[in-house]
């Protein structure tokens, strides 16, 4: 994270303690996660000491967590989008080549929004294209070599005897229970109120300031266009006609590329706040770069954005929670653009800061400085624990137990902590995975019985809100014979029921969260 943004803020102005204070900002323009789930640990994001970035309808964690590997995929491919802006060639040519081994699908909005970018202004390349090819090829080969020792070594066998079973549950599936993939005009217009924000941004300084911007940040503006273009286009089209879409452009998810758009946003501001406050001397960018950070630094705003700001709210918001949601976009993005319009006709009155002042740059530095040193302190550092660095959570006492056990397990549908990756242990399904089958078709034949005999529900069957509260009360009425049978069937031996439901088997472990769990015994 550190790295990618401290990279985008220098593209814009080339001050190391702006780079280094945009990151610690960002971080703190968070929401600590446990405030929404307290009273539910099976709860949507159950994690505790975590930072949110809430730019579009669903937090952006930041690790350690179960959408971990989408985080990695958006931070790195902010971090090739920067190195490219500042020119590091190499290197980023390198990342852009092994990217697809780390995050297949974010790694096309680099080779999107860079391929487009270098288009439409190919001279940009043409002096290092000899070297960008052999750096990128090596990444490629690289990527390729790991990605086949995965799938020849690693990877089970797939068994596609059943293919022609999986194609009436994939269509069922994607018809009524993939929400992964659907969007309704509500959540894109919330998703989409960043992105409006981008494009303004750009379209002003591609307007007003293009001859002063440097090539890296031109290039960088026309890839966040390029990307923003794609992923809002793709999104409307989910809108207004999902079921024309192919399977195989879902499944690419060029949607999500609109999430890169929630820390480029940020970075834009701070990088034109601050390259007109510090390069250009333009006490008006100072008063609202300064203006940002408080903000930022003592809560006063939470989000990125309005819409997802009053979303969050645990409460119906009113007074200052109602507004505050928008204090960055007014005095964040709508601020720099007032700046980069008001600058010439300021320059003209002479109503910047001279030349002739000592020790300005050193002044702003020692303040971004003291204002990181701060933030270190009062918020960072305090979160620090060392069973966090360590990987522990309020989820170990339990992961680490079942890890100890032996067959697989039978989990609820909001168990959101990656049971299989936490445990090493089998799942017999995952719930709240089952996005995953457009993905592995061959496995719809097997996921149905499982829903069937397990869960008493059915792909097949029109999804409706709570699809497993039947299941539940299936599970509670299910005798110790009953369950015995299941186990055998699907090697399971152990069960995780919801909160507060009790199971006609012995209990095994209760966790200190009250999560229980249930063995099945065999005679």
């Amino acid at each position: 994270m550190f790295s990618s943004l401290t990279a985008l803020t220098l593209v814009f102005v080339e001050n190391a303690g702006l780079a280094l204070l945009a990151p610690v900002l960002i971080l703190r323009l968070g929401l600590n996660v446990i405030d929404f789930n307290i009273d539910n640990p099976y709860g949507f994001w159950p994690h505790t000491n975590l930072q949110a970035f809430h730019g579009h309808q669903y937090p952006i964690l930041l690790p350690n967590h179960t959408s971990l590997f989408g985080v990695v995929g958006l931070f790195f491919a902010l971090l090739v989008f920067g190195l490219f802006a500042l020119r590091r060639w190499k290197t980023a040519a390198f990342l852009a080549g092994i990217f697809p081994w780390i995050h297949f699908f974010m790694s096309l909005a680099v080779f999107a929004g860079a391929g487009l970018a270098f288009c439409l202004k190919p001279d940009e390349l043409k002096a290092r294209k000899k070297e960008v090819l052999k750096f990128f090829s090596a990444g490629t080969a690289l990527s390729i070599a790991g990605i086949l020792v995965h799938k020849l070594f690693i990877s089970p066998p797939v068994d596609s005897s059943r293919a022609a079973e999986s194609v009436p549950i994939i269509a069922a599936y994607k018809k009524s229970w993939d929400y992964f993939q659907y969007t309704d005009a509500a959540t894109a217009a919330r998703t989409l109120e960043i992105d409006f924000y981008i494009v303004a941004f750009i379209i002003f300084l591609w307007l007003f300031q293009k001859s002063n911007l440097s090539e890296g940040a031109k290039f960088l503006i026309r890839a966040i266009a390029a990307i923003t273009a794609i992923g809002a286009t793709f999104m409307l089209w989910t809108v207004l006609s999902i079921d024309s879409q192919p399977l195989f452009i879902q499944k690419f998810m060029p949607a999500r590329w609109l999430n890169l758009n929630s820390m480029l946003f940020p970075v834009l501001v701070f990088g034109v706040l601050g390259c007109y406050g510090i390069i250009k001397r333009n006490p008006l960018a100072l008063i609202f770069l300064a203006l940002n950070s408080l903000f930022i630094v003592f809560s006063l705003t939470d989000s990125l954005t309005g819409n997802m700001h009053l979303e969050l709210q645990v409460s119906e918001p009113t007074g200052w929670t109602a507004v505050s949601g928008y204090l960055f976009p007014l005095f964040g993005g709508a601020a720099a653009l007032g700046v980069i319009w008001l600058h010439p006709f300021m320059k003209k009155k002479g109503w910047v800061i001279s030349e002739n002042v000592r020790y300005f740059k050193l002044a702003v530095n020692v303040a971004f400085g003291a204002l990181i040193v701060f933030c270190l302190i009062a918020f960072v550092f305090p979160r620090y624990s060392s069973e966090r660095a360590k990987g522990r959570d309020i989820w170990s006492p339990l992961t680490e137990h079942l890890s100890k056990g032996t067959g697989l397990l039978i989990v609820p549908e909001e168990m959101w902590l990656r049971p299989q990756l936490r445990t090493r242990r089998g799942v017999l399904l995952d719930t709240c995975n089952l996005d995953i089958l457009p993905y592995a078709a061959d496995a719809a034949p097997a996921v149905e019985k499982i829903m069937n005999r397990v869960y008493r529900s059915s792909l097949l069957k029109p999804y409706r809100g709570d699809y497993l509260i039947n299941t539940y009360e299936t599970w509670g009425g299910r005798s110790t014979e009953e369950w015995q049978a299941l186990g055998r069937e699907f090697g399971a031996t152990s069960v995780i029921p919801p909160l507060n439901m009790k199971l006609a088997l012995p209990l095994e472990f209760v966790s200190p969260m009250g999560v229980v769990v249930y063995r099945i015994p065999q005679p």
